[in-house]
């Protein structure tokens, strides 16, 4: 009896850590302005759209119909992340709905990414809710990357968010 308490408690425990990790990004730069010249204006749809920030490149394809979203894509480092460093230690891609004056009504986290070669492309899709009045969508993202996995070397984080 107490080997099935306690295997219930570790259940317990792994659905509680689960539903904590999946929490909604929705509020994730509420209220703050996205950089005006990576702004996408809806609605519509788009084949091999590229956006390029400092840090990476987003090949990606887009279609709007009314409320829903859906995106899909590859993302690969910006060359001299490539060139200098080995590890991504970890990233995180959002995708920001925008409103007429550039600012972020909603966020969704598009790709997250953890101890990966910063040489590879990364895939991604997603379907998402478009909130009301929203006109546009962007992009923002935050990283870490490394030399090694063990940190002790060369290392930078980076990130692109709205202000």
């Amino acid at each position: 009896m107490k080997i099935i308490n306690k295997l219930m408690a570790a259940v317990f425990m792994l659905l509680l850590i689960f539903s904590i990790g999946c929490q909604s990004t929705s509020s994730k730069f509420l209220g703050k302005t996205a950089v005006p010249e990576l702004i996408v204006p809806l609605p519509g749809q788009a084949n091999g759209e590229i956006w390029e920030a400092p840090d990476l490149l987003l090949r990606y394809n887009y279609s709007e119909n009314g409320k829903s979203f859906v995106i899909d894509g590859e993302l690969e480092m910006a060359q001299r992340y490539r060139a200098i460093f080995d590890k991504l230690i970890r990233a995180e891609v959002y995708l920001l709905f925008l409103d007429s004056e550039s600012t972020v009504l909603s966020t969704v986290s598009l790709l997250s990414l953890l101890n990966e070669e910063t040489e590879d492309r990364f895939t991604f899709r997603k379907k998402a809710d478009i909130p009301l009045n929203a006109v546009s969508f962007s992009f923002a993202y935050e990283g870490f990357a490394a030399e090694s996995v063990d940190r002790k070397r060369n290392s930078i984080d980076f990130w692109l968010h709205p202000k």
